[in-house]
């Protein structure tokens, strides 16, 4: 399930899930007498398994536990629950979103793990329910090396909100992006302009052809984008050229999902759809009539993130766990392993942008999803989080565009 998705789609969830051994993926290696065990548990497919097995060898008396977890609305549930186990409830406060987040399920882990993946787009809402615990970034070197926006969208205070002195709640381990995928067959055969940027969304000749993200930080984002803006103007009332670019949009686009795209693609339904980075990867792997295409004006980043879920009060983890923590954190962000890192995860790792591109393999060289060049980057954004009425004034714009 896309990251962003989740909150909606949990709400459509009637009955309690349970996260189930069924469903819970491990890989666990076998502990010697003596080794310290680092438990981390990840949605599936977006941490490469060679890396547990490949850090236990390498980490002298480390023994790891790893885990998958196939829905992210489980993984979150989880850390509602392990919360809540503590506390005996989990509030979301006032003002920082539109609708209520359900409690999802009792856990079949009563073990809380020492390390859990999320996206950054739920962290300020993981750390206003008291979910996490702040990361130490003094023990993980690579950390003062990081991208100073990617730190910067990592760092808040205990309200979840942007701090240039808070903690830092996270250690990102890949880096996703928003782009265009399109049939290069259809674009050919009709002899049209291949789509470049956010402005071919608005182009008459596709018009009844573009899917569009179910997403209101991405569709008004990349329409302010568009209009020379950022995807983080809190005040779209002085955006005037704004809900007018929006209806144009909206009545370009054929239909609006986060997760089924690809079949209306492949079936000629429409011929380009906005998609995450990670999926279009992997269904450009698949079918070789799809490409995509990193916006030239730039576009909306997204980091996973690692983090510490809370532990019961008057329990700490361990000097040993937290070194093995921040070993695994260093581990992933080496920068001899960066390429390889961003082929297997289909996501560019955070230090992807410090390797020599001359030293890089063809298929990562090339690859425009991947390595779209530092002024594109550079033109790019992390979606910062936005509360109170930022959320509500966002939340009634999309709602007129989509009942236009």
């Amino acid at each position: 399930m896309d990251r962003r998705s989740f909150l909606k789609n949990s709400l459509k969830a009637s009955t309690a899930l349970m996260v189930s051994p069924a469903m819970a993926l491990s890989m666990t290696g076998c502990q010697a007498q003596g080794e310290t065990l680092l438990r981390l548990m990840a949605l599936r497919g977006t941490v490469p398994f060679q890396l547990p097995k490949q850090f236990q060898q390498s980490a002298s008396g480390r023994s790891v536990d790893f885990k998958q977890v196939r829905q992210l609305r489980e993984l979150f549930g989880l850390l509602q629950q392990w919360k809540r186990q503590t506390t005996g409830e989990v509030k979301t406060p006032k003002g920082l979103l539109p609708w209520p987040v359900p409690l999802v399920g009792t856990p079949a882990e009563a073990t809380v793990p020492d390390l859990v993946t999320i996206g950054d787009f739920w962290l300020t809402l993981a750390i206003r329910q008291k979910l996490l615990e702040p990361m130490k970034v003094e023990t993980i070197p690579t950390w003062q090396r990081l991208d100073p926006k990617l730190k910067a969208l990592l760092m808040r205070n205990d309200r979840g909100e942007l701090a240039t002195e808070g903690q830092v709640w996270g250690m990102p381990y890949r880096i996703n992006s928003t782009v265009l995928l399109y049939r290069k067959d259809i674009f050919a055969d009709r002899q049209l302009p291949l789509p470049t940027d956010w402005a071919d969304l608005w182009r008459s000749d596709l018009k009844g052809r573009i899917s569009l993200l179910d997403q209101p930080r991405e569709v008004i984002g990349l329409t302010l984008k568009m209009l020379g803006k950022s995807y983080n103007t809190e005040d779209l009332a002085s955006v005037p050229e704004l809900q007018a670019k929006l209806a144009e949009l909206h009545h370009n686009a054929k239909f609006y999902s986060s997760t089924n795209y690809l079949q209306p693609l492949t079936l000629d339904q429409i011929w380009v759809a906005m998609a995450s980075s990670t999926d279009a990867l992997m269904m450009m792997r698949r079918n070789p009539k799809l490409a995509a295409v990193f916006p030239r004006s730039g576009t909306a980043l997204n980091a996973d993130l690692w983090v510490q879920p809370a532990l019961p009060e008057k329990e700490e983890r361990s000097e040993a766990v937290m070194g093995s923590i921040a070993a695994w954190c260093e581990y992933g962000l080496a920068i001899d392993r960066a390429a390889g890192l961003s082929l297997l995860m289909q996501g560019r790792s955070p230090m992807l942008s410090q390797v020599t591109v001359d030293g890089l393999v063809d298929e990562l060289r090339k690859n425009e999803v991947l390595m779209p060049g530092d002024d594109r980057l550079q033109k790019s954004e992390y979606l910062l989080p936005q509360l109170g009425k930022t959320v509500d004034q966002w939340r009634s714009v999309w709602e007129t565009m989509r009942n236009d």
